[in-house]
């Protein structure tokens, strides 16, 4: 199954930067808690990595919202040791779902990551691609827990979750973007690639078009050009 988008917030700005993970807790870049990304309905996440194992079995998280305190859990976007993609969604209790097929990246390469999940069904739905333009299925429909998912105030994290306890990722961030509803509004997005170095770990903050600022954590990660 195939699907074409287009989006403005990555294609209108070149490629230059990309975020350098080590893949050591505290290193990620994170948003605090907003009403827009405090999605209780469909949501549909998206991200372009390259991790340098894309069988890291550390299971790097790619988008979260999440924490452990306080039961602080909303979603998560992951890759798994096996090759497949993971997510965690918070209906009443954890709800883990995983793909029935792999994803079959080469190590240190790029590719796009998508899940989306429908609120009435609980049905997960997981994707690849190699442009973050035509969307190709990965295996079956993951049924789930029916259910809206917490209104919360964990922060969003970038390449851990956990406030970067947990799920450490190690490579290259290039994008990622949170959508209100499957196919919906861009509520919030990371874009490396609209980065300016201007010297190590120089700038730690960026600012997106959907208004949030990101804070990139931790002393061991850089601005990488591509």
């Amino acid at each position: 199954m195939t699907s074409v988008l287009l989006d403005p917030y990555r294609f209108a700005v070149p490629t230059t930067n990309t975020l350098q993970l080590p893949g050591t807790t505290g290193n990620y870049a994170s948003t605090p808690d907003s009403a827009a990304t405090s999605i209780t309905g469909d949501i549909d996440i998206r991200c372009k990595v390259a991790l340098t194992d894309w069988t890291d079995a550390t299971t790097p998280a790619l988008v979260s919202k999440w924490t452990d305190a306080g039961t602080q859990g909303s979603y998560v976007l992951r890759m798994r040791a096996d090759a497949t993609i993971g997510a965690f969604w918070y209906v009443g209790g954890l709800v883990s779902v995983s793909t029935s097929a792999i994803v079959t990246f080469a190590d240190g390469t790029a590719g796009w990551i998508r899940v989306t999940r429908a609120t009435a069904t609980g049905d997960s739905t997981f994707y690849k691609s190699s442009d973050g333009v035509t969307w190709t299925q990965v295996g079956t429909v993951r049924p789930g827990t029916a259910g809206n998912l917490p209104d919360n105030t964990a922060a969003v994290n970038i390449g851990a979750y956990n406030a970067g306890a947990t799920g450490p990722l190690n490579g290259k961030v290039y994008y990622a973007e949170i959508r209100n509803g499957i196919g919906g509004s861009v509520v919030a997005s990371f874009n490396a690639t609209a980065v300016v170095k201007t010297g190590t770990r120089t700038p730690t903050t960026y600012t997106a078009p959907t208004g949030e600022v990101w804070t990139v954590n931790g002393s061991t990660w850089d601005w990488v050009g591509v």
